[in-house]
């Protein structure tokens, strides 16, 4: 399961050059909670879990700051 769970994440880190956004939610709640339908876009509503269930230690995309620098692997947005 890890395996297929990585290689998902890399498919999307190199097609969208962004890391693929992983949630923790409660088990009490169900996909269908968290499931837009086009009823709800078209009324401007998304059903995203909150920023703050992010889990940002499932990120795989790493920078390097410089060439002569080791490179800085990012487990969270950048700060500006």
């Amino acid at each position: 399961m890890d395996t297929i769970f990585s290689v998902i994440k890399m498919a999307y880190l190199s097609i969208c050059q962004e890391n693929l956004p992983i949630f923790g939610i409660a088990k009490t709640r169900a996909l269908v909670d968290f499931a837009t339908t086009e009823k709800d876009v078209s009324r401007g509503i998304s059903r995203m879990p909150l920023v703050l269930a992010r889990i940002y230690e499932e990120d795989i995309k790493f920078d390097s700051v410089a060439k002569n620098r080791a490179p800085v692997y990012k487990t969270s947005p950048s700060v500006v």
